[in-house]
């Protein structure tokens, strides 16, 4: 048994030139069909897709020559989702902890007069502002809901200055000051 490392020549989303370990002994054969994504020096398929949503190596450390993986099949939910309007976007949820210290705060709101383009433009303001992370508009004895999130207490007051002391028709606001965070869950349960 013979091991090289290939400088392979990728195409198909992979890129131009990368490593690939491969064993040399039993070559399998390939089907016409199937889209060759990388080639060695010598213009010999190195990796390939059977199919869409699957890829496969001629040879790799620590697999049988041929071997092939399904790689797509949960991405392709992903992307009839997006497709179908129900996923807006994908992020990255950071750990809080790693970032440093942040305010976690909730802020009630509570308007002076119920006017539609008075709300508006409140909601216009608050949306618009980084800090704000999630607003509600509500029912009960407050109109909105912010979820703030600061470094700390001197940007609060930078952020109550633009947003809530900026609009005429705000009559009050109470802040609350998150000591702990319990949960935090971004999921939803999709019902069929």
């Amino acid at each position: 048994m013979r091991f090289v490392v290939e400088t392979a020549l990728g195409s198909g989303g992979l890129p131009g030139r990368f490593p690939l370990a491969c064993y040399l002994r039993d070559a399998p054969a390939l089907r016409d069909e199937w889209e060759v994504l990388a080639r060695g020096a010598d213009s010999a398929p190195l990796v390939f897709a059977p199919r869409h949503n699957a890829v496969g190596f001629v040879g790799h450390p620590g697999m049988k020559r041929g071997d092939v993986f399904v790689v797509g099949t949960v991405s392709g939910r992903v992307r009839a989702l997006v497709d179908a309007g129900y996923i807006r976007r994908r992020v990255a949820l950071l750990d809080p902890d790693r970032l440093g210290a942040l305010l976690h705060i909730v802020v009630e709101v509570i308007m002076e007069r119920d006017h539609k383009a008075l709300y508006q433009q409140f909601l216009a303001r608050a949306v618009a502002h980084p800090a704000v992370k999630q607003c509600y508009r509500v029912t009960g004895e407050v109109d909105f809901v912010l979820i703030v999130v600061v470094p700390d207490m001197a940007a609060y007051d930078r952020f109550c200055d633009a947003v809530l002391y900026a609009d005429a028709n705000m009559r009050k606001f109470r802040t609350l000051v998150s000591r702990f965070r319990d949960k935090f869950d971004t999921a939803l349960d999709i019902i069929d």
